[in-house]
């Protein structure tokens, strides 16, 4: 038995549909992961050296009161 035009046409528009509606399930279901988790999109540091340079650049390099302090001090 030969396929027509159409039956060819039918299998296509099944696969396509087919295809659509997981990619469409895999979406839902990463974006439901990802809002349950979101610690996951944090940016962190790759090594050690980048973590100690992450923390080294986050720390104040002076006590704002003790600044403050001088500063009223010398005025």
């Amino acid at each position: 038995m030969r396929k027509t035009d159409h039956d060819r046409a039918a299998a296509s528009n099944r696969l396509w549909s087919n295809v659509l509606l997981l990619s469409f399930g895999l979406a839902l279901l990463a974006f439901l992961v990802g809002i349950e988790r979101q610690n996951w999109f944090h940016i962190r540091p790759a090594s050690g050296t980048a973590q100690a340079m992450s923390y080294a650049a986050d720390r104040p390099l002076i006590d704002d009161t003790r600044a403050k302090t001088n500063w009223m001090k010398t005025n």
